[in-house]
């Protein structure tokens, strides 16, 4: 439930009595504010440790959440026990961080990501760190899901396929997840329809301006694998907090994120895997 971002059914392990002083809309909230405040992307789990009695169990997960900072992880025990033949937890908001509560707020102050510039094998200027886009979408609109999955995939610079198994990746809701980025290939037109596209928000972010317009789609494919073979270089180095109520702080360590300013420079072949990577 947590990887797939269902909160209904999360809130639905929760035993009875511990659900008659938790509303189901409180819960949510909770849950979606904190992921939100991360700017989680992806959420893994893992369970590392079993401790089962007749009726009680501990479970100890890891938690990995990719943000747009990096990942951060955590490793909670889970108390389970059992309410008529089901497996309940007894919920504590300190499952999604150590001391988070409902009143918690989230202070990030970001820097910027490692990646710098991209350069062809004369050296001239392709691409460059800047402004840009990240879309996000609501899982459950999809009226017409052939044609909604293209324009999604023109929008991202990906395959309709790739499109398809990342809505997949979430349960059906209305809030909205991370989709990708925008493509920085893209023309005006391209632009407004990929504002257009039902159930789609872009929100600005740091990415890559595009100097060589001739050539801005193959650019931005060129961009869209040094990121899927470096996500680190696309990390936007951030220092995070947890702050109570009291003013007390709880760190979140985001991790992954490459320190400096990285410049890869393609070889003559274009080929990425004979990129150099150069950190400064």
């Amino acid at each position: 439930f947590y990887t797939t971002r269902a909160n209904h059914e999360l809130y639905r392990t929760i035993s009875r009595e511990q659900r008659k002083t938790l509303p189901e809309v409180e819960f949510i909230k909770t849950v979606e504010s904190f992921f939100d405040s991360i700017e989680a992307r992806d959420v893994t789990a893992k369970i590392l440790e079993v401790s089962q009695g007749k009726d009680t169990a501990k479970v100890k997960y890891q938690f990995t959440y990719l943000t747009k900072y990096g990942y951060l992880t955590h490793e909670p025990t889970i108390n389970f026990y059992k309410e008529h033949n089901e497996w309940k937890s007894v919920w504590q908001w300190s499952y999604l961080w150590p001391n988070f509560t409902s009143d918690s707020v989230v202070k990030i102050k970001s820097d910027h990501m490692a990646f710098y510039k991209l350069l062809n094998s004369s050296g001239g200027l392709l691409a460059e760190r800047s402004k840009g886009n990240a879309v996000y979408k609501i899982t459950r609109v999809m009226f017409n899901w052939g044609k909604d999955l293209d324009d999604l995939a023109k929008a991202t610079g990906s395959e309709p396929m790739d499109m398809d198994r990342r809505i997949k990746t979430f349960v059906p809701d209305h809030n909205y997840r991370f989709m990708d980025y925008l493509d920085p290939g893209l023309s005006e037109e391209g632009f407004v329809n990929a504002k257009s596209v039902p159930g789609v928000k872009l929100v600005e972010t740091e990415y890559v301006n595009i100097l060589d317009k001739k050539s801005a789609k193959a650019v931005a494919q060129q961009v869209k694998g040094i990121r899927i073979a470096h996500p680190e270089l696309f990390f936007v180095r951030a220092e995070g907090f947890l702050v109570n109520p009291k003013g007390e702080k709880t760190p979140l360590p985001f991790t992954g994120a490459t320190p400096g300013n990285t410049t890869v420079s393609l070889d003559i072949s274009g080929d990425l895997k004979a990129a150099k990577v150069s950190t400064h």
